[in-house]
């Protein structure tokens, strides 16, 4: 007969965060009582502390984000008398910062992997539109991805979540790209005032707002103008001798 089976009773978890619980029960003995825990999913059980048999609360921490697990105490060398589980909490994750490196490209930085486990779900839609699409689901320590094959002329929205097999993260706020902008190489004939052709020009390309027709200097009749970063069709070819021509 076992002499211990009412020693220690009343085990309940308190206090979960992402990566520690804690753990109260009623004792009865005055030996000593190990407290083991383990992922629900594994028939292993390990010791996290013993303590006095007059001791009735154990914080166990170090856990992984959103895992769930299984949590006894037992009196040292008898049976075990109070078991119960706790699933640990999952940090949503931090908004992504977007970049666009190349035609038709969003690159989804996520700067700071702020969990230990799990896998994080990529979405992207078209900006105002409803219907979200998965483009992945990657590890928790991911940090960059590339969503690629996406229309030019579109403004897109992604968002991203933390998920384990037992619980999910908040999606994080909303970041949007921009409007994507074809990269493609420009080609054509360089002509100066006159007609001429030009060989071996230099070309300058900017996005150009509000141009004149025929403008012959690239500081008038532009109300802004933006390097090659973000170029657009329309481009000013530029000479030694200062001649410019509007091209496009």
């Amino acid at each position: 007969m076992n002499t211990d089976v009412k020693l220690l009773s009343s085990l309940s978890t308190t206090n979960t965060g992402s990566t520690s619980t804690e753990l109260n029960w009623e004792s009865n003995h005055d030996g000593q009582t190990n407290v083991e825990y383990k992922p629900s999913d594994s028939s292993t059980w390990k010791t996290y502390s013993t303590v006095s048999g007059t001791t009735t609360s154990e914080t166990i921490t170090g856990l992984k984000n959103g895992e769930k697990y299984d949590v006894r105490v037992i009196v040292d060398g008898g049976t075990t008398n109070s078991t119960t589980s706790a699933t640990t909490t999952l940090p949503a994750d931090d908004q992504p910062v977007l970049s666009t490196p190349s035609e038709g490209q969003i690159t989804v930085d996520r700067e700071t992997v702020i969990t230990n486990y799990g896998e994080v779900e990529v979405q992207y839609r078209e900006t105002n539109t409803s219907t979200w699409t998965t483009h992945t689901t990657v590890p928790y320590d991911f940090t960059t991805i590339d969503i690629e094959n996406l229309s030019d002329e579109e403004e897109y929205t992604v968002r991203l979540q933390t998920q384990t097999e037992h619980t999910t993260g908040s999606w994080t706020d909303l970041v949007s790209t921009g409007t994507l902008t074809p990269t493609g190489p420009i080609s054509g004939t360089v002509e100066n005032q006159n007609g001429q052709a030009i060989e071996n020009a230099t070309v300058k390309v900017f996005t150009v707002t509000n141009a004149t027709e025929g403008v012959t200097d690239p500081a008038s009749g532009i109300d802004e103008l933006t390097d090659l970063s973000d170029p657009m069709p329309d481009s000013f070819a530029e000479q030694s001798d200062s001649d410019f021509q509007l091209l496009g």
